[in-house]
């Protein structure tokens, strides 16, 4: 499943890229999780592939304008964390 974070005609949107369009996600999605990171964030990704899964793309390839990715920086910290497992955290440092 690829996700994308993208514009069309001005408003800002994320959702899944599928062979001949984008299924727009954020529109049905938009109550629990405004953005793609706030949709992660939530641990919603199986039921993004849900929603995904049988949908037919409604957002052509050329409507699309996608938003640049987020790059992570040195300093920056990344946690990943697994419910009664723990957190794994990490600080992000320059590539030798």
């Amino acid at each position: 499943m690829k996700l994308a974070s993208y514009t069309v005609s001005g408003r800002a949107s994320h959702g899944v890229v599928e062979g001949d369009g984008v299924i727009d996600i954020g529109r049905q999605f938009a109550a629990r999780a405004s953005s793609l990171r706030a949709a992660i964030a939530a641990g919603a990704l199986t039921e993004i592939a849900d929603m995904a899964r049988g949908a037919k793309p409604d957002v052509a390839p050329a409507e699309v304008e996608l938003l640049p990715p987020l790059w992570m920086k040195e300093g920056d910290t990344v946690e990943v964390e697994i419910s009664r497992i723990g957190v794994l955290r990490n600080k992000v440092v320059a590539e030798m």
